[in-house]
């Protein structure tokens, strides 16, 4: 974490020099990571808890600086191996409850308690499972970011990462829009969902895939990018064969969204195209779209369930993740604890302060970007043919936002005076309320229009008001 003086203190949200000097600090903070995590692994908790194979491979990876740079997948490989020194640590001092609870956030969660029912030693069952994690961290090294051939044949075992977009016949490689397919020539993988990596060449034209019974070439293949120019490179990463099918009408629909944001919302699409890369279409019911803290610019979008505002507000909704977790990255904005006492209008139920930091910051994108299209419809300069039903939910979009985010900045400030919210923290979200501040001309003059179209679905907003009041009243803070 940055020690310096917080850049938020002349920090402007929409400002293309501020956004890039928050980038460029990630940035340089990946270099910083880089150097602590080599000198750490020459701590004795490292090396006693480690194979010796896999402390000599990880270790020389480490030892010279220009074999990684930034991307949005070193960044991923460097926080898996700062999650395998922090597991080393905990082994170090016996801390049982925290190894349990390590294992239960990741992947591996249910072979740990699988096994864990059977033996009843965290400790024990940890170390047995900590050589599955090398095994990881290696094969994301050798599939993503090492440009050299995996030297010696053996099997390194890939777990597919959803959040690439990995699916059953295709895995994503690299970060230059590569992969790999699976189709019915092949016979079953009985390993899946990991990949027995058998071979690397040098030319990296193919991959071996060890199956078993016999040992399988894949060809690297590249897609081309859905927009590529001077102000945006986007990719698609097909999450499905249906995705894959149907890649060109999602490529199109994704355009048009970007092109709207463009000559509606300026600043959202500033902002756009320094956070986001990569678009991960999703299918599965009932989850909403999301990004990880740990794979930069990566958004997993639900294109099943939603519809096409929808598609527009998710696609800015999860860059203010990008955003956000660039700081979060950077700065301890929040002093956290689980104390669930902050009502949240977006969840309808208690939140920790963290839940509500987050949907205040990232929620409010939303409201800019609602309020700029409510904007242009108004004045009649819109850009894309909205029908009355999208008019209207565009128009209930903003204010439904803008009141939610009202209702939320007392949370803000008592969280800042109860020492729940760090100085950076807060010089962030202020900034986040005044160009709330901005906005609220815009909603008097949505509130008006909205009336007249659609005088039920205002009721419904005021109706909205009402709750959050009573919410504020009920759920008071002391």
């Amino acid at each position: 974490m940055s020690t310096k003086k917080s850049l938020f203190s002349t920090f402007s949200l929409f400002s293309k020099d501020s956004q890039l000097e928050l980038i460029s600090e990630f940035h340089q903070s990946f270099d910083e990571s880089y150097l602590e995590l080599a000198e750490e692994m020459q701590e004795e908790y490292f090396i006693s808890f480690t194979t010796a194979e896999f402390e000599e491979i990880i270790c020389s990876i480490f030892e010279e600086k220009e074999k990684l740079y930034y991307s949005p997948l070193g960044f991923q490989f460097l926080h898996l191996v700062e999650s395998f020194l922090f597991l080393a640590f905990l082994h170090s001092d016996h801390e049982e409850f925290d190894i349990l609870d390590f294992w239960q956030d990741t992947i591996f969660n249910e072979v740990f308690m699988e096994l864990y029912q059977h033996k009843k030693d965290e400790v024990e069952v940890s170390k047995q499972l900590s050589h599955i994690l090398e095994n990881q961290i290696l094969s994301f090294y050798y599939l993503h970011l090492n440009m050299t051939p995996l030297e010696q044949k053996g099997t390194l075992l890939y777990p597919i990462s959803y959040e690439l977009g990995d699916f059953e016949q295709r895995v994503y490689l690299g970060n230059k829009n590569k992969y790999i397919s699976f189709d019915n020539r092949d016979q079953k993988l009985e390993t899946f969902p990991n990949i027995p990596i058998h071979y690397v060449p040098p030319h990296r034209k193919f991959i071996e895939i060890d199956f078993g019974t016999k040992i399988i070439s894949r060809d690297i293949d590249q897609q081309a990018y859905i927009i590529d120019n001077d102000e945006l490179n986007l990719s698609i990463h097909p999450s499905s064969i249906d995705f894959i099918q149907h890649n060109l009408e999602l490529s199109d629909n994704i355009k048009k969204a970007i092109e709207i944001i463009k000559a509606s919302s300026p600043d959202c699409f500033l902002t756009f195209s320094h956070f986001t890369n990569t678009i991960v279409p999703i299918s599965d019911t009932g989850i909403v779209s999301y990004s990880s803290q740990y794979l930069p610019g990566y958004s997993s979008i639900n294109c099943i369930e939603r519809d096409f505002v929808d598609l527009i507000d998710d696609l800015v909704h999860e860059n203010g993740h990008h955003y956000l977790n660039h700081a979060l990255n950077l700065y301890e904005l929040l002093n956290e604890d689980d104390d669930e006492v902050f009502y949240s209008p977006w969840r309808k139920s208690l939140r920790p302060i963290r839940g509500i930091y987050h949907a205040a910051f990232t929620f409010f994108f939303a409201a800019k970007l609602f309020s700029d299209l409510s904007v242009s419809i108004i004045s009649g300069n819109q850009n894309y043919p909205f029908n009355k039903e999208e008019q209207e939910k565009i128009f209930r979009r903003f204010l439904e936002e803008f009141h939610m985010l009202r209702s939320c900045e007392h949370y803000i400030k008592w969280g800042y005076q109860k020492n729940k919210i760090t100085d950076e923290g807060y010089d962030l979200i202020n900034i986040v309320y005044d160009e709330l501040d901005s906005l609220s001309g815009n909603a008097k003059i949505v509130e008006s229009n909205f009336k007249i179209v659609n005088p039920q679905a205002f009721d419904q907003v005021s109706e909205l008001q009402k709750d959050l009041a009573e919410k504020a009243s009920h759920y008071s803070l002391n």
